[in-house]
């Protein structure tokens, strides 16, 4: 089953080399919706499982942009991508609330599939036992 995944990129050739390592996962399957600005991700987070987004974009930059995604969808796991000088940031971000991030640098079909298919696999497994745990208490 595919994973839906919001990347969230204004850089278009390095949002096609993260659709092609994506793509070439033999662990995980994804499908994938890019947009290049905040505003954009913000309007298609209905059935995304996790969000992948640059910190950086032309209507939103650093820490904003990722307080936008997690105050409106704080239930779906977000992957921050910085430049390496941005890593303050991007754990800034991580202590807020986002699941990992990764530098835009090192992205390669191994490390990329393999950090986003472990956030939804937590995410799901998460939920799960939330759901579980609120029926055994209403039992």
């Amino acid at each position: 089953m595919s994973q839906r995944i919001l990347l969230v990129q204004n850089d278009a050739l390095a949002a096609k080399t993260i659709m092609e390592a994506l793509r070439q996962s033999s662990e995980w399957s994804f499908q994938v919706e890019w947009v290049k600005r905040c505003s954009e991700g913000l309007e298609k987070l209905d059935g995304i499982e996790a969000i992948l987004v640059d910190l950086y974009l032309p209507d939103s930059r650093g820490l904003i942009t990722f307080d936008s995604f997690f105050r409106a969808a704080p239930q779906i796991p977000i992957l921050v991508l910085v430049d390496p000088p941005d890593e303050p940031t991007a754990r800034r971000a991580v202590q807020c609330g986002a699941k990992n991030f990764l530098f835009k640098t090192r992205l390669d079909a191994y490390l990329l599939p393999k950090a986003l298919g472990s956030i939804v696999e937590r995410s799901v497994l998460v939920r799960g036992a939330v759901y579980g745990a609120t029926e055994t208490a209403a039992a």
